[in-house]
């Protein structure tokens, strides 16, 4: 009897559930497709498939292209194995194609009647190795466990000869040191600046997944993920990205702090901070402070605007901050410049990292030609860290809408450093760690904010049924209980 001949449809291979259907068509339309949410909604097997399908029915069939290659990507090469290499050694079948290793990690081959396409396993312990690879497609297991500078290098290693169409595929959770990047860019939909310029908001998409989506969870992990506590149970079982946004600032809310752009009366006072910067960002927040109020407490801080930008020497962000200050945020100040400006160290010291030739001038004296004088900040990092997460906590700081983009990036992805948790992630020396923005509203709030009490209320006495001041008899008479009579009476009569 003649062996009945093995089916070989690729689509049939891992019996793609609605959700994972849905994932693999938005690959084939977009350039960037983030698949996000719960945990078990079956994203990492897109991670596992995709390459396949891409290969064989896009650059192989579709445009008669062989031998392109694909990277996969994890943090780190343990989890790269644990989570990818593992089971596509089991699910893949012997037709389907050869493994083969490598001092660069192992790749797995597609047959010839396949187009002989190329899934390469990579980790991402150092991303700048990959600076002269290039990639038809690029697959991203976990994507927010990595910094976002990842993203941007990875992206740049896109593109392959005869294929105009090379996606960037990313599975995760919510949290993670990328948390805030992607859920600006798939989830709130706010395109960076320097994506704009590239790609159109189209060229991105985000597929959520539930753990309802995957009809092969097991009882046993949906009964874990219902234990969990919050706000662990609301980012991993329901998918939710705000939940872990600015883990570093457990109570932030988008909605809560940010506030419509209003007229600032001329009797507040207007205060500046300021992060130095060169080839990093430049950061300058204006604030407005409300008077406070002596008998309710109340005044809040309102950071009116941010100038955040890179690439510039002393002289130039001198100038285009005193533009910015003077002519952009008119509508809202009448053009007036801060009464004090508070600037980190670096802002004093003789040194321009963009300067053709040496100069004795700082960023201070630049600031101060301009005239905007900067005053010396106070730059103790736990406390003014305690300080910024208590206003936040008190909703004390607030900030107008659309004006305040790049800062409030940076909180959403803000994360406790693992050695110090009350201080930020790298504590000042991770490059990957953006805290401009952040660095330069704590020397701020450190150096003018002082928590006021409300005023303390008179007490109140009605034992005589009357109000009257507090005096020594009336506190002996609280203390007691306040019961009727003299204090005579009260002791058994006294004297008589």
């Amino acid at each position: 009897m003649p062996e009945k001949k093995v089916k070989r449809s690729i689509m049939d291979l891992p019996s793609p559930f609605p959700r994972q259907k849905l994932a693999y068509f938005a690959i084939g339309t977009h350039k960037f497709v983030l698949c996000g949410g719960a945990s078990g909604g079956g994203k990492s097997q897109v991670i596992e498939w995709a390459p396949i399908f891409y290969l064989v029915d896009y650059v192989f069939r579709r445009m008669g292209v062989r031998g392109a290659e694909v990277g996969v990507f994890c943090e780190t090469f343990g989890a790269l194995e644990d989570r990818q290499i593992r089971r596509a050694k089991g699910d893949y079948p012997d037709w389907l194609g050869t493994w083969h290793g490598g001092a660069a990690g192992p790749h797995f081959e597609l047959a010839a009647d396949l187009g002989s396409g190329k899934i390469l396993y990579r980790n991402l312990d150092r991303p700048e190795k990959y600076r002269s690879a290039q990639y038809a497609a690029i697959f991203i297991e976990e994507m927010s466990l990595n910094p976002p500078s990842v993203f941007h290098a990875l992206r740049s290693r896109l593109g392959w000869p005869g294929l105009p169409h090379s996606p960037m595929v990313g599975a995760t959770n919510p949290g993670g040191p990328m948390h805030g990047l992607l859920k600006r860019i798939f989830i709130d939909r706010q395109i960076p600046d320097e994506l704009t310029e590239s790609y159109d908001p189209e060229d991105f998409v985000y597929v959520p997944f539930g753990y309802k989506d995957n009809p092969k969870l097991p009882q046993a992990r949906i009964d874990a993920l219902n234990s969990l506590a919050e706000p662990l149970r609301s980012a991993m079982r329901d998918g939710n990205w705000d939940a872990f946004a600015g883990m570093f600032f457990p109570s932030y809310s988008r909605k809560a702090l940010i506030v419509p752009t209003f007229e600032i009366p001329a009797s507040w006072m207007l205060y500046g901070g300021l992060d130095p910067g060169w080839a990093s960002p430049c950061s300058f927040g204006l604030y407005a402070v409300e008077p406070l109020h002596r008998q309710t407490g109340s005044g809040c801080v309102f950071r009116v605007g941010g100038y955040y930008e890179a690439g510039a020497n002393s002289r130039q962000h001198a100038e285009a901050v005193l533009k910015w200050l003077t002519q952009d945020l008119r509508p809202w100040t009448g053009g007036r410049l801060p009464r004090q400006t508070f600037a980190g160290e670096d802002a004093f010291a003789h040194k321009d990292r963009l300067s053709i030739v040496s100069s004795e001038a700082t960023m201070a004296s630049e600031f101060l030609r301009v005239g905007l004088p900067l005053t010396h900040a106070v730059t103790a990092r736990v406390p003014g860290w305690a300080q910024l997460r208590g206003m936040v906590d008190r909703r004390v700081l607030r900030f107008f809408d659309g004006l305040n983009e790049p800062v409030l990036a940076e909180m959403e992805a803000a994360l406790g450093d693992d050695a110090n948790p009350e201080d930020l992630k790298g504590r000042g020396h991770d490059s990957d760690v953006d805290d401009h923005g952040l660095d330069e509203m704590r020397y701020l709030f450190m150096s003018i904010y002082r928590p006021m009490m409300p005023a303390p209320k008179k007490p109140k006495y009605r034992d005589y049924g009357e109000e009257e001041e507090e005096t020594p008899k009336t506190v002996l008479q609280r203390a007691l209980g306040g019961r009727a009579g003299s204090l005579r009476s009260t002791f058994g009569g006294g004297r008589k």
